[in-house]
């Protein structure tokens, strides 16, 4: 591991550590500039890092912050994100659905959250509808637990009659009454 201190002009000092070099050569090609190779070679492979940061700044999980840590954790999901796009690409056959990079972030981060997701959902004080928002009817299983039947105030009814029911809607899962409801059979459902 090499640390290298290269002062180009008055008050202007560039600091570089590597692990790839490993002596403070002078590149003699750089003439009277006298630069060593370090920075010589940085500054070959620099478009690597300005295409990095580009690609980072388009699709950024960077939020504004004072705190120095979260800043940090930001960048490094950025990173994190175009490195694993990088893996995917290299593979031999790369997934079709992933082309955009848009679509792989948007993938990825669903990916990410998919286990947790599962999770809240059977949590019992969630209400109705963010239920059904979170889970998929193919992915649903019930919770072994039998579930507290409440009662609601029909949707339907004024709140004069304040009638209370224990029956939800299965498209809206608003709460609705018997005079409110419509039995079908599950062959004309379909």
């Amino acid at each position: 591991m090499t640390i290298v201190s290269y002062i180009p002009k008055k008050n202007r000092n560039v600091l570089l550590l590597s692990t790839m070099h490993n002596d403070n050569a002078i590149d003699l090609s750089t003439g009277e500039a006298k630069k060593p190779e370090i920075i010589t070679f940085y500054n070959m492979t620099k478009g690597a890092v300005d295409v990095v940061d580009e690609m980072a700044a388009t699709y950024s999980t960077a939020k504004k912050t004072n705190r120095w840590p979260m800043a940090v954790f930001y960048a490094m999901l950025n990173v994190a994100a175009i490195n694993s796009r990088v893996l995917l690409l290299s593979t031999k056959e790369p997934p079709a659905q992933n082309r955009t990079r848009r679509s792989f972030l948007k993938s990825l981060g669903f990916n990410l959250i998919e286990d947790y997701q599962k999770i809240r959902s059977q949590q019992t004080m969630l209400p109705q509808s963010l239920k059904a928002k979170l889970v998929k009817e193919e992915d649903f299983q019930p919770s072994a637990k039998k579930a507290k039947v409440t009662y609601k105030r029909c949707a339907e009814c004024g709140s004069k009659k304040d009638r209370k029911t224990k029956f939800v809607c299965e498209k809206c899962l608003k709460p609705v009454c018997m005079e409110h409801m419509a039995c079908i059979c599950k062959k004309c459902t379909e």
